[in-house]
């Protein structure tokens, strides 16, 4: 949420190219917090949650390519989280 919008922010300002390691970092950080959709968000602490047993135990549905409001271990797409992550990606 709050990472989507600095990106955002440094592209409405010009200062994406003047800062390429933050550009990179925000990036990583984007990819590495998406709800389970990438290898690298697979590569997290929260993915062998998102086995049957326990979404049958905690009542989930297959979560895929969303931003939740923090990590990917929240596990639930937030609408204007996914919103504001999409757009700092592209």
């Amino acid at each position: 949420w709050d990472t989507s919008f600095c990106a955002q922010a440094l592209f409405e300002a010009g200062l994406l190219d003047k800062f390429p390691e933050t550009t990179t970092k925000i990036y990583k950080y984007l990819e590495r917090t998406q709800i389970l959709s990438t290898e690298v968000s697979q590569d997290t602490p929260a993915y062998p949650y998102e086995a049957n047993h326990y979404r049958q135990q905690f009542y989930r549905h297959i979560s895929e390519g969303g931003w939740p409001f923090s990590t990917s271990a929240h596990g639930w797409p937030i609408s204007d989280c996914t919103g504001e992550g999409l757009k700092a990606t592209l």
